[in-house]
């Protein structure tokens, strides 16, 4: 069995460099929480501000993320009830609300132009305002709440909206095993928050039993993992219903959805196609997502 201790002063597994830009400093219990988490740092300074992305060097980042303040927003709006809505009724507000947000991305977009791998998420309090980033073209259907979802900075990733995590957090009521099935797919190799919160019970003095013997003693055969695989070359051309044979009859895993890139206004635009047609043809730079017990090598 794992000592404990070791288990809660032990770090996480991090290769890649993590730059946090915030204009306010983490509590102490906070950063020990980060310091944990290895090649991590903290900067206080502002995405608003060209000069301190500049400083943590976004220009060589190979991804961002822009977080919107949720908090500040709220706690700005409080009095109102009509404010709080995600319908868009009060446009001041939804104009408002996700400025610091836009403003950041622009600042971000102007730094990070030469370098074309570079990959931005933002997180926007109001779904309208997904139209500002990316392409202003969508597909059109007769719904409004889901027609936001059909920009095409949506569907490859680049903004997000908390009213999805308030619906996810609404069906789960109802449906205890969505919030599982969602944790496997997020953390498919392994649960950091999870690690995270039994270890602060432990420092604690808390005296918890995580399971994981008896965890790996089920596992076996019964547990999966999500795979990103690249398309065999030979498959090019041919029917993902034939790559959906390989994997599941030679390779004992399930395809679930292929990563595919298209060209848009001159720009590389990548997205998931979750479930595709049978008949849909493979392209060369596609990607098949996988689910299974270890890493299949396709060929």
């Amino acid at each position: 069995r794992k000592d404990p201790a070791a288990t809660a002063a032990a770090p996480f597994l991090n290769m890649q460099p993590i730059v946090i830009l915030s204009p306010a400093e983490p509590s102490a219990e906070q950063l020990a929480d980060l310091e944990r988490f290895g090649a991590l740092h903290v900067v206080c300074g502002s995405p608003l501000q060209r000069a301190d992305l500049a400083r943590v060097r976004i220009h060589t980042a190979g991804s961002a993320i822009v977080l919107a303040n949720r908090e500040e927003w709220l706690s700005a709006n409080a009095d109102t009830s009509t404010r709080l809505s995600l319908t868009g009724a009060d446009t001041t507000a939804a104009a408002t609300a996700d400025a610091p947000a836009l403003l950041s991305v622009l600042n971000i977009e102007a730094l990070t132009f030469g370098n074309a791998d570079f990959f931005l998420s933002v997180e926007f309090i109001h779904r309208e305002n997904m139209q500002f980033v990316g392409d202003t073209e969508t597909l059109k259907i007769n719904e409004v709440y889901g027609q936001a979802f059909l920009h095409p900075s949506f569907m490859s990733g680049r903004v997000y909206a908390p009213v999805m995590l308030d619906t996810l957090v609404c069906q789960a009521y109802y449906n205890e095993h969505l919030l599982r099935i969602l944790q496997q797919l997020i953390f498919s190799h392994g649960s950091v928050t999870h690690a995270l919160g039994l270890a602060k019970l432990r420092a604690a003095g808390i005296a918890v039993d995580d399971g994981s013997e008896s965890d790996e003693e089920e596992a076996g055969e019964s547990s999966a993992h999500v795979y990103l695989v690249e398309v065999p070359r030979r498959f090019v051309g041919r029917s993902y219903a034939s790559l959906f044979s390989l994997a599941c009859f030679e390779h004992r895993a399930v395809a679930i959805g292929l990563y595919r890139v298209v060209v848009h206004h001159h720009q590389p635009l990548w997205y998931v196609t979750p479930n595709p047609a049978p008949e849909c043809l493979l392209r060369e730079d596609d990607r098949v997502y996988l689910l299974a017990n270890s890493r299949p090598e396709l060929s």
